[in-house]
């Protein structure tokens, strides 16, 4: 990339930009069927910024635009050449990663620019609406939105867990430590996969299980990053202490069972229970199914996960697998597995089915002339 014209690290940058927006998203600016919102709703988005779909579309352009901007202006106060800036704004932010540095972030050796970074990084990380109702002021139902709550949460627990595994194993100063820890949690958690560190290879399992469960569980609903989703992870946890809860009170007693999303606090139906259910199943079968067929080209199973939990959840830390000399079928599978983990799975299933759909009309026209 060090040596890659600025006009193709710019177009490749506005993929990223078109792709972190969401595709989706772009298709509502022309689309406003039903099959459009099933697409949307699909894709994760189950709130509308206002009531028109449209003008939904057009208000997260908005802030995307006025995020990249201030992005672009922190960093060139930093230091960072303006080119840079802007490859570096897009990428944080569309949690995509790319960088025109081969050692990525780490390249600038600065605290500073890490912080305006990891704040980007998770700044894309967040529920759209969420951000409409924080530049709105309504700070209580930005900071009570469950989401919310819950990656802060995970940051807090990974955090000193990554930071004293790096002190103990690799024998850093806690500063430095904590400093790498809390960048490549913020990266991972958001699917970024910016780094400032050199190789994941040769660091103890419990570090790579951590980083595998954060690539995993990925960002929120409705940002521009992958994995599963936190809202879904969330929900999930709450059904289980539910659950339990439940065998150890009385079967006269009834629950309601609700959680804080960005407006209010909602009543959650066991339909959506189902939904979040069945798509982190498959989801994970998916993971696992991926995970064993790079390990069946040598690699170990621990390098196997991690490197199709990155691919899968679209976040791009790698331990060296999937690279420039790699086979061509390692390739494909990182390949199906960025692709079906960027559309999702609901929407990549919701397209075949209209494909199916649409070549059995085309073929049944045919037979009719």
């Amino acid at each position: 990339v060090t040596h890659t014209s600025h006009l193709f690290l710019m177009h490749r940058s506005t993929i990223l930009f078109f792709g972190g927006v969401g595709l989706v998203v772009i298709m509502l600016s022309v689309l406003s069927d039903t099959y459009g919102m099933r697409l949307y709703n699909a894709e994760g988005h189950s709130d509308r910024l206002l009531p028109n779909v449209i003008k939904s579309a057009r208000i997260i352009l908005i802030i995307y635009f006025c995020y990249i901007s201030a992005g672009v202006l922190l960093y060139v106060i930093c230091g960072m050449p303006i080119f840079d800036a802007i490859i570096h704004s897009i990428g944080a932010l569309s949690t995509g990663g790319f960088s025109n540095q081969a050692d990525s972030i780490a390249h600038y050796h600065s605290i500073s620019i890490e912080i305006i970074t990891m704040v980007l990084m998770i700044l894309g990380n967040i529920n759209f609406l969420a951000h409409l109702f924080l530049l709105r002021g309504k700070f209580r139902n930005f900071f009570y939105y469950c989401e919310i709550r819950f990656q802060f949460i995970l940051i807090a627990f990974a955090i000193p867990i990554i930071a004293f595994l790096l002190v103990n194993n690799l024998q850093y100063r806690f500063g430095d430590s904590f400093r790498l820890a809390a960048f490549q949690v913020i990266s991972a958690l958001t699917t970024t996969g910016f780094q400032t560190m050199s190789s994941f290879q040769g660091l103890p399992a419990s570090f790579m299980l951590i980083m595998i469960i954060l690539q995993l569980i990925g960002g929120g609903i409705g940002s521009t990053a992958g994995g599963i989703k936190q809202y879904r992870v969330y929900v999930m946890i709450k059904h289980v202490m539910w659950h339990l809860r439940s065998l150890f009170h009385s079967q006269k007693m009834l629950y309601t069972h609700k959680i804080y999303k960005v407006e209010r606090k909602e009543k959650i139906e066991s339909a959506e229970i189902f939904s979040c259910s069945t798509y982190i199943f498959m989801y994970l079968v998916i993971f696992l199914l991926g995970s064993l067929l790079l390990s069946l080209f040598g690699f170990s199973l621990q390098d196997a996960m991690f490197e199709f939990s990155s691919a899968l959840s679209t976040v791009g830390l790698s331990t060296g697998i999937m690279n420039y000399h790699a086979a061509d079928a390692i390739l494909w599978i990182g390949t199906f597995g960025m692709f079906v983990g960027r559309l999702e799975i609901y929407v990549v299933i919701m397209a075949l089915l209209r494909l199916r759909k649409d070549g059995h009309h085309y073929l049944h026209t045919l037979k009719k002339a």
